[in-house]
């Protein structure tokens, strides 16, 4: 499998997580994850922010959501 690039993973992240809530998402994030990114990947955060670390693989990408997720009571966006 070819890794995507960052371009394509955030679209097929939107795409795939425009009608989900947040719970559903964080369900179908680990899946997602998986078929999108490297096992090897570095996930850098924003530098600029407070708490911004580099995560590693699929559990660190799916770790740097999960965090950011808790943030929100409700999750939703529309893509336009």
């Amino acid at each position: 499998m070819r890794p995507v690039g960052e371009v394509e993973f955030v679209e097929g992240l939107y795409g795939a997580a425009e009608a989900l809530d947040k719970q559903q998402l964080l369900d179908v994030l680990p899946a997602l994850i998986e078929q999108s990114c490297d096992p090897e990947i570095e996930w850098f955060e924003d530098p600029q922010r407070a708490d911004s670390r580099i995560y590693r693989g699929h559990a660190g990408v799916l770790q740097s959501f999960t965090q950011w997720l808790e943030g929100f009571d409700e999750y939703g966006f529309v893509v336009e």
